[in-house]
């Protein structure tokens, strides 16, 4: 029951999102030490924002694959997490969940795309929220280290994430298939394409549209 209630959430959120940006709706299911998370986020989300963000509303989760459970004993209440690349992928995906939480989509995409660049490590959150600025780095870290705080925030990441097989999940108007998942991952070129044909059909194409015919 809970799986189809979070299900019917996700589709929910994913159509509210394509009608209030009037262009394509993007979500980003990943994990911050995922290899092929960090291929298409580096190889191609990135390198094509600038081209994109003009028409396309991008959300990004970094709970990917990560395994839920409820704490017992004297760590009842609590929420406890496995991560699949290690406890190092849960501490950085819990930052950037808490970034995620408390700051504008934009700001926090800058810092993401940053982090995924970047050796996963205290440092290098600090040095890309200070690039990319306007962040208060003690509020994040209280929220990523305080669990209380920390587990909350990522807990609620965890229960819109879609059941899905793999990451990164692309989902382009809050649909998810074979044909979205390759032509988003392939190619820079490819992913622009789709999300050219993603467009709603009454909507002006964008210049970097007329340049991109497959």
């Amino acid at each position: 029951m809970m799986r189809v209630l979070n299900g019917i959430l996700f589709a929910i959120t994913a159509l509210l999102a394509t009608a209030r940006c009037q262009g394509v709706a993007l979500n980003v299911y990943f994990e911050s030490l995922c290899p092929d998370s960090k291929a298409f986020i580096n190889g191609i989300l990135s390198p094509t924002w600038n081209d994109i963000s003009s028409f396309v509303d991008l959300t990004l989760n970094p709970y990917g694959n990560t395994e839920g459970f409820q704490g017992e004993g004297q760590l009842s209440g609590r929420h406890g997490f496995v991560c699949q690349h290690g406890i190092e992928e849960c501490t950085t995906n819990i930052f950037e969940a808490c970034a995620l939480e408390y700051y504008p989509k934009d700001q926090v995409r800058q810092l993401i795309f940053c982090i995924e660049v970047a050796n996963v490590s205290e440092t290098s959150w600090r040095r890309c929220a200070d690039q990319v600025g306007g962040f208060n780095f003690t509020k994040l870290l209280e929220c990523q280290t305080n669990p209380a705080i920390g587990e909350q925030v990522y807990y609620k990441f965890g229960q819109i994430t879609p059941t899905h097989n793999w990451v990164p999940w692309i989902v382009v108007n809050g649909v998810h298939n074979a044909q979205i998942q390759k032509a988003a991952t392939t190619s820079k070129t490819t992913f622009l394409q789709l999300m050219c044909d993603s467009l709603p059909k009454n909507a002006t194409e964008p210049v970097i549209c007329k340049s991109y015919i497959i």
